[in-house]
């Protein structure tokens, strides 16, 4: 049970003598000292963003990786590049030009498959600009008329890779939002700038791209050439996405299509319907003057209809290297939910034979419970040589490197190594050359850290870590992997003479529901560690990574059995006495805010402290506003096959399990302390349901605190307000928040 009493601070946070309290210059106030440590993981956890390898010679392989490294009190964002190689022959790295700063116009950057050149598009006050560097050298630089396009997509859900290049190094590829049409010349060139500024977040924002479309760039005639879309009508709005040329000269596309009407922003994510697309005839003299000046193929795609093969959902499609099969992920039934979860098929360009290589896997395995994951991981899957496809995928508590047979359909996990710590995860990359890859770990200490890995005669994969450099010791810290009534759970902290029943617990929960976090580095998280916390993460039902079956179970139940495992898994915590009961603090949002409001609301004494942002509590606000359409088909309502349509009523039954299940609705009497967080521009969970859930905490004279930031969106991103929330919520944590109550 929680305490009433004032959380007692650390000694460890405490105002050290020699750290006198900065001027936070951004916002005109001091930060308390201690937090200056939350400020420098900021600093020195760079985050991995990009990585662009190529052989550079016969035995050497060039790794070029791009950083992001974050000034929390300036607001900014410092980019830099490392530049490594590998010789394929002596298995040994070597570090070339150290780093360097790269300046935050650059939006996309690719080398050639040789390396010779390397195709860069920024964006300027002028709009976006192409440049070409041969050996390193400027060789072109062409504006793009705003009349063109405007920012070009880095959101790998669109485009795997940002730029790809042909095989024969005479043409890239690249997407970008179309101009927004009846507006001047002039108001283009400022939304070709302001759209998307590379300092806005870490990635793209959820929503930032309205109408995409592919661009290629000849080199020959040093010109873009639109990929042109069907006609719109009001039952068809056609885009053509996550494009890979499916030849060596760059003449041919294949692609996904979607049908844009009738499905949300969120529909670029695969539970939407997508068809597979073969684009030809990309031949130069084929192209033709388009309205504005600038060049377009009118195109006539290739459906791949083939006898016998159903699917709902094809994406992701990625050529072999020799250029005769194609492979993608599917699922055959358009889910619902958004579970996250796929199969793997390979489909032959010529006589367009499709097998089914790995299926969406329903049971849970030891080694092996079907592919599923982070979107952005999943992208990233690729070919390793003409018969086998490496890919990340989710298993219980940690995601892992497979590789897939295409001629024995055998699934086995190359990612056996365990370096760092024992629930580290492991990312496959990128193919660099025949048998190879380059892949990273992520660790509860440390993010990105790089390795090699090369197919050995036997199968196996042997690997080569980068040199890392700060990574702290796995010996001052503990890790357990704790189990509860079938239910999974990481535990971990930093080792010290203090029993675990003295110390406080912060739970994290994922959001989704059907999502997995990963144990990896978390610079808010390190820095509670570091002084006394704990942390478990608790993967619920309906968490991936155990079978589509573990997944789906929580469809239809939202806000009932999970509650239970989590108020379970907390009970046997304070039974087995590894935390301290009245120091019990959730760190969560979105879904997991769903959760935490259903905790307080059973068990108003059982947490000291919560920290949630945008939380799901009003599911017919979610109905209305959420660009997630079905979510409350699925996890409220427990429809499986019956997607929502725009023009769809609620039923008086469906109003009343929409209204039970809506944390908002009834009686709260916690004495926990609650500050909620919600971005403004927030269309996944609407932002005036966390508004309203405020006001009425007030109302009843508890403990909570509303912080709105105007341009975020559901994912709190942006450095400066990210950064924000992470010193609101150490404060909360450390019993520093100076909550003032409301007079009523």
């Amino acid at each position: 049970m929680a305490s009433t009493n004032p959380a007692q601070t650390p000694t460890d946070p405490s105002t050290p003598a020699d750290k006198p309290a900065e001027k936070d210059k951004s916002k005109g106030s001091a930060l308390e000292p201690f937090l200056y440590e939350l400020r420098d993981n900021y600093i020195s956890n760079p985050i991995l963003f990009n990585i662009d390898c190529f052989k550079a010679e016969e035995d050497k392989v060039r790794i070029e990786s791009q950083w992001i490294a974050a000034e929390p009190l300036d607001d900014t964002y410092i980019k830099t590049s490392s530049y490594s190689s590998f010789n394929l022959t002596t298995n040994t790295f070597t570090n070339e030009n150290g780093f360097g700063i790269e300046h935050d116009t650059v939006m996309l950057q690719r080398y050639s498959p040789s390396g010779s050149m390397k195709a860069v598009v920024r964006m300027t006050t002028e709009g976006a600009i192409i440049e070409l560097y041969q050996f390193g050298i400027l060789k072109i630089r062409k504006p793009v008329p705003p009349t063109t396009h405007l920012t070009p997509v880095r959101s790998p859900v669109l485009m795997t890779d940002g730029i790809i290049w042909s095989q024969d190094e005479s043409r890239f590829m690249y997407m970008a939002d179309d101009p927004i049409p009846l507006i001047s010349v002039f108001k283009l060139k400022e939304l070709g700038l302001t759209r998307f500024k590379y300092r806005d977040s870490l990635g793209d924002k959820l929503s930032s791209h309205s109408n995409p479309t592919i661009f290629i760039f000849d080199l020959d005639g040093m010109e873009v050439i639109r990929v042109h879309k069907p006609t719109e009508t009001a039952q068809k709005r056609i885009i053509y996405m996550q494009p890979a040329f499916a030849d060596e000269s760059g003449k041919s596309i294949i692609c996904c299509s979607m049908n844009m009407v009738e499905v949300s922003d969120q529909s670029y994510f695969f539970n939407s319907p997508k068809d597979l697309q073969l684009i030809t005839e990309l031949e130069k003299d084929k192209a033709i003057a388009g309205p504005l000046g600038g060049k377009l193929w009118i195109v006539k795609p290739d459906p791949l209809t083939r006898e016998g093969v159903k699917e709902e959902v094809a994406f992701f499609p990625k050529p072999s290297p020799d250029f005769k099969r194609i492979s993608y992920m599917y699922c055959e039934k358009n889910p619902v939910a958004a579970l996250n979860s796929c199969g793997l098929r390979v489909l032959e360009i010529e006589g367009r034979k499709t097998e089914t290589i790995v299926p969406d896997t329903s049971e849970d395995g030891p080694e092996f419970a079907g592919i599923n994951g982070g979107h952005t991981s999943l992208a990233k899957y690729n070919w390793i040589d003409n018969e086998r496809v490496l890919f990340s995928s989710g298993h219980h508590q940690a995601m892992h490197v497979f590789e897939v047979s295409i001629t024995d359909k055998k699934v086995k996990r190359t990612s056996t190594k365990t370096v760092y710590s024992p629930s580290e995860s492991t990312y496959f990359l990128s193919t660099i050359a025949p048998g190879v890859f380059v892949g990273k770990r992520d660790t509860l200490y440390r993010n990105g850290l790089l390795y090699v890995a090369k197919r050995q005669e036997d199968g196996s994969y042997e690997e080569y870590e980068l040199p890392n450099n700060g990574i702290e010791s796995e010996g001052n810290y503990f890790e357990e992997q704790l189990v509860c009534d079938g239910i999974e759970a990481t535990f971990y902290g930093k080792k010290s003479k203090s029993p675990l029943e003295t110390k406080p617990m912060i739970l994290y929960i994922h959001g989704g529901p059907h999502n997995i976090w990963p144990n990896v580095f978390n610079p808010f998280l390190a820095f509670c560690v570091k002084y006394t916390h704990t942390v478990l993460n608790i993967n619920y039902s309906g968490t991936p990574g155990r079978g589509t079956k573990f997944t789906e179970e929580l469809i239809g139940k939202a806000g009932t059995i999970e509650i239970d495992q989590v108020y379970n898994f907390v009970q046997k915590m304070i039974a087995d006495k590894k935390c301290d009961p009245a120091q019990i603090k959730v760190l969560s949002g979105s879904y997991g805010g769903l959760i935490t409001l259903n905790l307080l609301k059973r068990y108003p004494d059982l947490l000291k402290a919560a920290s949630l942002f945008n939380p799901v509590s009003n599911n017919f606000s979610m109905w209305v506003g959420s660009t997630v359409k079905d979510w409350v088909q699925s996890e409220i309502l427990g429809h499986k096959d019956i997607h929502r349509t725009f023009a769809d009523k609620i039923s008086d039954e469906d109003a009343k399990i929409m209204k039970e299940k809506s944390p908002v609705f009834g009686d709260y009497k916690f004495s926990t302390e609650l500050l909620l967080f919600t971005g403004s521009k927030d269309d996944v969970v609407p932002h005036h349901g966390c508004r309203y859930l405020y006001k009425k905490l007030r109302a009843l004279n508890l403990k909570v605190q509303l912080f709105e930031y105007p341009t975020e969106e559901h994912l709190i991103m942006t450095i400066g307000p990210n950064f924000d929330y992470c010193i609101k919520t150490a404060l909360l944590f450390f019993g520093k928040f100076p909550f003032v109550l409301p007079t009523l």
